[in-house]
């Protein structure tokens, strides 16, 4: 019979042990709402019909000749860069870059169009100016793709692309520094 590890995790570097962050914005940044509301904003269509692709409980599928879209997040923690720690007056910033593959799927009769709509918005600076303001740098897109999927047993055009976007994700630690110490070794005292 096996026992549970059990680790004490500490919400501060003055107790010994598992360092948890005090806020991540893993947590505080949900990047499915922000991404939602920009693709309202650049489509023009229904916020009830911008969906993530998985839901829980999934909603009905939109009438025949609606007009609705769907995206899928993948995330990937960026390779081969560094994360920036930085000491704040209220503990250790540990920020990492993350790059974000978002699939985007149109249907309807004006797929084509609000696909098109969404790509061009993106590429105007005043909406990539938006994007930077909630954390978020456009990266690239990919073309359109026009084809067929099977949804619900009825098989519905759609247009497919994909677009990269990047994100610095900060974490908080709740690191003290040690301001000053002075100790004694070998006979000489030091003050660090």
């Amino acid at each position: 019979m096996s026992c549970p590890i059990v680790v004490a995790l500490s919400d501060s570097s003055q107790v010994s042990g598992i360092l948890s962050p005090i806020v991540s914005d893993y947590e505080v940044n949900d990047i499915s709402i922000i991404l939602h509301d920009i693709f309202v904003s650049l489509t023009n269509i229904d916020a009830t019909l911008v969906r993530e692709n998985y839901q829980p409980e999934g909603n009905p599928m939109p009438k025949e000749g609606t007009n609705w879209m769907s995206f899928y997040i993948k995330q990937t923690d960026t390779q081969g860069i560094s994360p920036i720690q930085t000491m704040t007056d209220l503990g250790l910033e540990i920020s990492t870059p993350q790059e974000l593959t978002v699939l985007v799927t149109m249907y309807g009769p004006k797929r084509w169009a609000s696909s098109q709509r969404l790509r061009a918005s993106l590429n105007l600076s005043q909406n990539r100016d938006y994007l930077t303001d909630h954390g978020l740098s456009f990266l690239s897109q990919t073309e359109e793709n026009n084809t067929s999927i099977l949804v619900q047993n009825k098989w519905v055009k759609v247009i497919n692309f994909k677009m990269k976007l990047r994100r610095m994700v900060t974490t908080l630690y709740n690191v003290k520094a040690l301001g000053s110490a002075t100790f004694e070794l070998n006979g000489i005292q030091y003050t660090v």
